[in-house]
């Protein structure tokens, strides 16, 4: 793609990638809204700072 250019894509997150851990280590599915961010480099507040391009969408999980 040429720079500046967007493109919507669409893709399946499977729920063995969706899990996190809790505070115990217990590992679970999460419910309700989560965050995903696509990008070069992680969410993080430095990472914006020197300018990573990053995408971000909500998704509800039921």
């Amino acid at each position: 793609m040429a720079p500046g250019a967007s493109k919507e894509i669409t893709f399946k997150i499977s729920k063995d990638k969706r899990n996190i851990f809790d505070d115990n280590g217990e590992e679970v599915l999460p419910k309700g809204k989560l965050t995903v961010t696509i990008g070069g480099a992680s969410p993080m507040p430095r990472s914006k700072e020197l300018g990573a391009q990053l995408s971000t969408k909500s998704i509800d999980i039921n």
